[in-house]
């Protein structure tokens, strides 16, 4: 192809329409006629953002034999791409990139790619960690910048997170955490969340947690890890414990604020943790020989019963600043109780877990303590932090009221560390006869 002859607006348009033209020559055309000051081109930013994205739209689920006709594997193609997202960031106008739903293409592509060997044994490494890099950027952009205008629904986030770590598992390159602002109902959330997706996030972020702290890749960079850690956390965070949802949990009828009642018809939040409990019990008390799926609830509770404190706190400093006397009282004293009824309930089932491993996992005694005492320590730091912001008399005695309520919670808990440690000296006595 000639491109000196591609100098008017029209011939452009027809080689970037033509099925005959393979998408690397329209890639190079592409990109000179974006890069060029001398062609005349009316909305050239506009015209060239729309053929990016449709091209990556039709070239979307080709077949392994037809690799060749899809852009995945062009540099140029997700610099320019890149390029475009950041000219169209700065406009007041929505882009044409941000008005069919990009987040599944992109995961559709990611999940294209890692599925292709000859992509995860390609030789120019080089090639693959820039092509990833700038597509991480291209979502990056997606998710924060732009997400006043674009918001994308949940389980397209976490369709995308999985298919992103399976990715980054097998090719080491930068991978930065997002800011995910998400737009669902909070029913959708929470059957996407503890639906399909719930045991694949659970599984994808112990195996990430385990791998990040085993020690087996000191001589690399897995920053990559904690990244994907917290993503993970992220969508937990958005799709379960969400303001609005807390501020309903908050305000349900005194006659059921009792969150372990499984007996009660209240409306809300209580019915959707409900499902929250039962899903993790399922888990807990399924057949897996490894222990696996067990183990990684015990690891992410201690996480959900801060996010859970967070959200309900922000709506106590609201009420501070909203009423005075009498009434704030009553209302933290309310907030106090629903603090230590969830941490009541996520406690059991933290117990029915340590129950069904105890003979089973080789250092259960390690990983009870270890577990154990994550818990307490969170709860204990929350109650801390809300101490320290303190300002008056009937804060503080506030503060001091939810310490006592660990006071139950820390028998227990010596109790079973004397049990473990008495049966450790009685089994070292056994071996040393």
């Amino acid at each position: 192809m000639t491109l000196e002859f591609l100098n008017t607006s029209e011939a452009i348009f027809r080689v970037l329409r033509d099925s005959k033209v393979s998408y690397s020559e329209k890639i190079i055309v592409a990109t000179r006629v974006w890069n060029s000051t001398d062609i005349c081109f009316l909305n050239k930013v506009g015209f060239l953002s729309e053929w990016v994205r449709s091209t990556l739209i039709k070239s979307t689920g080709f077949s392994d034999v037809r690799l060749g006709e899809t852009p995945y594997l062009n540099l140029s193609y997700w610099k320019l791409f890149k390029e475009a997202l950041e000219k169209t960031s700065d406009s007041s106008t929505p882009s044409p990139l941000y008005k069919l739903p990009l987040i599944p293409i992109f995961s559709s592509v990611i999940d294209y790619i890692s599925s292709v060997e000859s992509i995860s044994n390609h030789s120019n490494d080089d090639l693959i960690e820039h092509l990833l890099e700038t597509f991480d950027a291209c979502f990056y952009k997606l998710t924060t910048e732009k997400s006043t205008i674009f918001r994308p629904p949940i389980d397209h986030l976490v369709t995308l997170a999985l298919n992103a770590c399976n990715l980054v598992m097998t090719i080491n390159t930068s991978y930065d955490n997002y800011e995910m602002n998400v737009e669902y109902s909070q029913s959708r959330a929470y059957n996407v969340l503890t639906g399909k997706m719930f045991n694949k996030l659970l599984h994808v972020r112990s195996f990430v947690f385990h791998l990040n702290s085993s020690g087996q890749q000191e001589d690399c960079d897995y920053v990559i890890f904690s990244k994907i850690i917290m993503s993970i956390d992220t969508i937990f965070r958005l799709g379960l414990f969400q303001q609005d949802h807390i501020i309903e949990y908050a305000t349900l009828p005194e006659s059921n604020k009792d969150v372990s009642d499984k007996r009660n018809d209240g409306k809300g939040l209580i019915n959707h943790h409900d499902q929250l409990f039962d899903k993790c019990r399922e888990i807990i008390n399924s057949n897996d020989d490894k222990m696996r799926y067990q183990l990684s609830v015990l690891e992410v509770i201690p996480y959900w019963y801060g996010f859970f404190v967070e959200e309900l706190r922000k709506h106590t400093e609201y009420i501070l600043g909203a009423a005075s006397g009498e009434a704030v009282k009553a209302a933290l004293d309310k907030k106090r109780l629903l603090e230590f009824n969830f941490f009541s309930e996520l406690w059991t089932l933290i117990s029915e877990a340590l129950s069904n491993l105890k003979g089973i996992h080789e250092a259960f005694g390690t990983l009870q303590q270890k577990v154990e005492l994550k818990f307490i320590t969170f709860y204990l730091d929350e109650s801390l932090q809300q101490l320290q912001k303190a300002d008056n008399a009937m804060g503080i005695q506030v503060v001091l009221g939810q310490i006592t309520y660990l006071e139950e919670v820390l028998k227990a808990y010596l109790m079973s560390l004397k049990y473990y440690n008495l049966n450790s000296i009685q089994l070292q006595n056994a071996n040393a006869q």
